[in-house]
């Protein structure tokens, strides 16, 4: 679990927890979800967003895991995880041949720059 605040006038992002979920029905993620943040101590009336990828049991209109968060943090508004949604983009990309060869040659590049003598 991540989270993204304000800081000053900057969005800072940091890594919260990352834990096993025993219980994958959409009850049980909620529930796990709002325990972390009680553990945390975070004050669930600031929660003003919630991210998720396009999963059913995260999304699902009436009985997605973002309803239960709404019901306990009425501001936390659902948004499509920005990662995740990059991830997809790029990934459908990659069917494309030129940008596949692109991203072939900037490995190469990072490669040999990373290889060369650093002595120089």
């Amino acid at each position: 679990m991540n989270l993204h605040y304000l800081r000053g006038h900057s969005v800072t992002e940091r890594f919260l927890s990352f834990e096993l979920a025993p219980d994958l029905t959409r009850r049980g993620l909620a529930t796990q979800l709002l325990s972390i943040l009680d553990g945390a101590s975070l004050d669930k009336a600031n929660l003003s967003g919630q991210g998720y990828d396009g999963a059913a049991a995260m999304l699902g209109q009436l009985n997605g895991v973002w309803t239960d968060i709404l019901d306990e943090c009425p501001t936390a508004v659902y948004l499509h995880c920005a990662s995740h949604a990059l991830n997809l983009c790029l990934a459908k990309a990659l069917d494309i041949q030129e940008v596949r060869a692109a991203i072939k040659t900037m490995h190469k590049v990072a490669v040999f720059f990373l290889d060369s003598n650093k002595s120089c």
